[in-house]
């Protein structure tokens, strides 16, 4: 049947990820990218293995089983939970969470740790709440409170008290925000390249080797731009790329 990530996501599972059940899209194409990953590992495992065993194998990568593979946190915690009989913890907590600010903005809260929890309750004037921190039982009315004072003043505001800290309390961005960031810019993980048709924008390849660092080589194609190269390589002649012409194949 004919399906898109949203479908594969929805029939695996994924886009159910929220506390409360509600459904979500994302704006990452969670299946296709992932079997992309995971079609490289497996070629590079089938190759190690040939040289090692002379002998080839058929690689197998479909979107529902690389959607299920994503999900191994939640599927052991759902399988835990029913051999013990507890609640899932599921992906968010009072602790582990995103928090609405003043200002519309918002802010990630991921103070798993103690020394974080700790700290955060300090920063929010909340030191009664610090023994607090695993006690699930009222989790709702916790979470309650802290976006309550979270909302009592801006994003900016609230990174301005944490200053330069290590504390997992970060700004959530816009992509243009993430873009242009001084993150980004150390990362230098975008490049511009005079092209052809003009000075186009790219993002490198997050996978870096010290002796075979990624580079772009060429810009991605114009519809059907390098079908006569590609035929000529697989041995048609100029005459047969010519009448494939004609008659409309190309």
């Amino acid at each position: 049947k004919p399906a898109h990530d949203l479908n594969v996501i929805g029939l695996a599972g994924l886009n159910s990820l929220d506390d409360v059940g509600s459904a979500c899209v994302s704006e990452v194409q969670i299946a296709a990218l992932g079997s992309s990953m995971n079609a490289v590992s497996g070629i590079l495992l089938a190759l190690l293995a040939r040289e090692r065993t002379g002998e080839g194998q058929a690689v197998d990568i479909n979107l529902y089983n690389t959607s299920l593979s994503l999900q191994t946190t939640g599927i052991s915690s759902l399988w835990g939970c029913k051999a013990t009989g507890c609640q899932p913890f599921g992906r968010t907590a009072h602790y582990y969470n995103i928090y609405r600010t003043q200002d519309g903005r918002y802010l990630s809260v991921g103070t798993i740790e103690p020394k974080f929890w700790r700290r955060l309750c300090e920063i929010l004037d909340c030191e009664e709440l610090i023994e607090r921190q695993h006690d699930f039982e009222h989790g709702n009315e916790l979470q309650e409170r802290l976006a309550a004072v979270f909302q009592t003043k801006t994003q900016a505001e609230w990174l301005a008290l944490i200053g330069e800290e290590e504390f997992c309390v970060t700004p959530v961005c816009s992509l243009e925000e993430a873009l242009n960031s001084e993150l980004t810019q150390q990362s230098e993980m975008l490049a511009q390249k005079q092209e052809d048709i003009g000075t186009l924008q790219y993002v490198k390849p997050a996978i870096r080797l010290s002796d075979m660092p990624g580079s772009i080589e060429r810009r991605a194609p114009l519809l059907g731009e390098h079908t006569a190269e590609v035929l000529t390589e697989l041995g048609y002649t100029e005459p047969e790329i010519m009448k494939l012409k004609e008659t409309g194949a190309i």
